[in-house]
């Protein structure tokens, strides 16, 4: 959750479904790749949002950084 304090998260507008913070990694990352938002809330498993989850962090973590590397 990459920068974002727990005060910082629960004082934003959080418009949309959070993530629930177990989720897979499969799942996680179809979402990443569908959600527009750029910040999207975590929430434990109590529903209780625990913080900000950063869009393009999270999806640079999954696919790596937007940089072309030569694979020869």
């Amino acid at each position: 959750m990459n920068g974002v304090s727990l005060a910082d998260a629960r004082e934003a507008a959080v418009e949309g479904e959070a993530v629930p913070a177990e989720a897979t990694l499969h799942g996680l990352a179809r979402m990443l790749l569908c959600d527009p938002r750029a910040r999207i809330p975590v929430v434990d498993r109590a529903g209780v949002l625990v913080g900000l989850m950063d869009r393009e962090t999270a999806v640079d973590i999954l696919l790596g950084p937007d940089e072309p590397r030569s694979v020869a």
